[in-house]
């Protein structure tokens, strides 16, 4: 099945159907996404439904993942791998951030616009929710 786009908000969105997300792509799917990309800043995948460790198996598939910046001092320091970025409330313990920790706070200037990574010398391609 081909790669198919409906575009949802003229220029910007589109959903994507007709591409299994588990499964490595192959070159005709990556060109096509790759296109995509250039056309719409965001791709929406509605019938994903993937693991952390499939979503950055894709991910892969388009350039060199790069390690999220909150693991400041190795792997073990958060609930997620390195290469994705927890914004959650909620710590290696499970339990929610309480009113203000330090993480909390943190946390709370994400929720404004910002780019991913735009800071970096080398900034991201995309980034994948």
């Amino acid at each position: 099945m081909a790669i198919h786009l409906a575009e949802v908000k003229t220029g910007f969105a589109a959903l994507v159907s007709g591409i299994d997300l588990k499964q490595t792509p192959d070159a005709e799917d990556i060109a096509a996404l790759n296109a995509a990309i250039l056309k719409f800043p965001v791709l929406v995948f509605p019938e994903a439904k993937i693991t952390d460790q499939e979503q950055a198996a894709f991910a892969s598939h388009f350039g060199p993942l790069q390690y999220a910046t909150g693991y400041t001092q190795g792997p073990s320091d958060g609930r997620l791998d390195r290469v994705m970025t927890d914004s959650s409330n909620i710590g290696t313990d499970d339990k929610t951030f309480q009113r203000g920790d330090r993480r909390r706070m943190n946390l709370l200037g994400s929720r404004r616009w910002h780019t991913d990574g735009s800071y970096k010398k080398i900034p991201a391609k995309i980034s994948f929710l």
